[in-house]
């Protein structure tokens, strides 16, 4: 049986009705959620289990269509007290979508060769209040191979990863299997942490890895993508590289990747460990990445940057009514002032933490949204981000500032002079995706973040200098 919880998760920050999905008010309510969890999951097994905790990690919403909210909850064993963070995904409809679904899930036998050591709860199960069809991670309707890889690599993918740790007889010892990034159904990042022994030469050895895994049958086209920049990168970078992938399994819907060796940048930048080193590497390598000749087949246009744009501009409106005013106005500067201009290879979700430095190599990843475009999105998007790591940690705002200054000055003297006069209508942009993200991860404090952004964006391009 389920215990009663502990302690409480709230925000205390609320989203908008919805007249068609009334019960949507508790969906999103991390408090009243805990209530209601607490009521209706089961545990897997004859164990018990404390609900210590909910939040909401991440949500997506379509008005009068379709919510799907994904929950981390914290749950203890009762007799050994082992703490479990549990993803458990909620997805409700306006009329009864979600208890069919439950159904044809229940009739598939869904999740019933998830083993109670990978799944506490039961994988599937039914809220009628909520008219809320549940999912307990790993269990994903849209993932059915998710279960087979969060227990570890397969023997194919095994053989092959042990080809990577040298010549010999490699055998693996032991696996850690920790979940990196969870997309309800779109897909899942997975961390391999393998130690291995070669027995002949009395070695051992560990090594990390990053396992992919999708809802279509792209992989393919994906790893021959990402193989591509890498091999592009390797060719024509000095001072830069990309993460290798390492092989696709069209059949588990996995890409694996090398780990990227070395620090990310925003590790230095918090750590202050050579950060001004770090600043300037990545703003040489970023400029040269862009005006290299990666290989590229992706485009993206004005159009699609627009388009991407007014959806987060129209999510952060119905989230923030306050808001609409300002984010009409830096709608319509962006409609105004984003012009086409000669595409060069860009990274589109380039971050602190997706560029690592080792020793003198500098390593991009995450390189899933890279296409040819308007360069500037990523040093505009570097900068919203980074500017909001005091909100974040415990760094000074002024090591921030001298840090976003920094890194600037030396990318703009790296590239050519007419491609800083697009800097603030790319920060602009840049701006809503982020403001969009703390929206939907349910940030502490997101609206006040939210805010923050969107009036930081409207200062900009009302003539505020950035910092240069």
């Amino acid at each position: 049986m389920m215990g009663r919880r502990e302690k409480k998760y709230t925000d205390g920050e609320t989203l908008p009705t919805d007249p068609s999905m009334p019960q949507l008010q508790a969906a999103w309510s991390p408090e009243l959620m805990l209530e209601i969890f607490w009521r209706n999951l089961k545990p897997l097994g004859e164990i018990g289990y404390n609900i210590l905790g909910c939040r909401l990690s991440r949500f997506r919403y379509r008005q009068g269509v379709r919510s799907i909210v994904l929950y981390q909850l914290t749950v203890r064993e009762k007799i050994t007290c082992v703490e479990r963070r549990v993803w458990v995904t909620g997805v409700t409809y306006p009329d009864d979508r979600a208890n069919r679904l439950y159904h044809q899930l229940l009739s598939s036998n869904a999740g019933k060769t998830i083993p109670e050591s990978m799944c506490w709860l039961e994988p599937v199960s039914y809220i009628p209040e909520l008219k809320m069809l549940i999912q307990v991670f790993p269990q994903d309707r849209f993932l059915p191979t998710l279960p087979l890889l969060i227990a570890g690599p397969p023997p194919e993918m095994e053989r092959l990863l042990l080809e990577h740790f040298g010549p010999g007889n490699w055998r693996m010892v032991r696996c850690e299997v920790e979940p990196v990034r969870y997309r309800p159904f779109l897909g899942v990042t997975l961390r391999y942490k393998i130690e291995a022994r070669e027995p002949s030469a009395n070695l051992g050895r560990t090594k990390c890895f990053y396992v992919k895994s999708y809802r279509d049958d792209s992989v393919q086209q994906t790893y021959e993508l990402l193989n591509k920049i890498y091999l592009s990168a390797s060719s024509v970078g000095k001072g830069f590289t990309t993460v290798k992938p390492l092989a696709y399994f069209e059949d588990l819907r996995a890409l694996v990747l090398e780990a990227a060796p070395g620090k990310s940048l925003e590790q230095i930048i918090l750590q202050d460990e050579n950060m001004n080193s770090a600043i300037s590497k990545s703003a040489k390598a970023l400029a040269e990445f862009h005006q290299s000749k990666v290989a590229c087949t992706q485009y993206r246009s004005v159009e699609g940057t627009l388009s991407r744009a007014r959806k987060a501009g129209q999510f952060i409106q119905w989230a923030c009514p306050d808001l609409s005013e300002k984010v009409n106005e830096i709608m319509n500067q962006l409609e105004c002032c984003l012009k086409e201009v000669p595409p060069c290879p860009t990274h589109l979700d380039i971050k602190a933490d997706h560029i690592f430095i080792d020793d003198d190599k500098l390593i991009f990843i995450d390189l899933d949204s890279f296409a040819l475009s308007d360069p500037v999105f990523d040093p505009a998007s570097l900068l919203v981000r980074m500017e909001m790591l005091p909100n974040l940690s415990s760094i000074p705002r002024s090591t921030v500032e001298a840090a976003s200054k920094a890194f600037l000055g030396e990318y703009f003297s790296s590239v050519p002079s007419d491609w800083q006069e697009r800097l603030s209508i790319n920060y602009a942009c840049a701006a809503l995706k982020v403001a969009l993200y703390y929206l939907q991860h349910q940030e502490p404090s997101w609206r006040k973040h939210v805010t923050m952004i969107v009036n930081r964006a409207m200062d900009v391009l009302t003539g505020h200098a950035l910092v240069l």
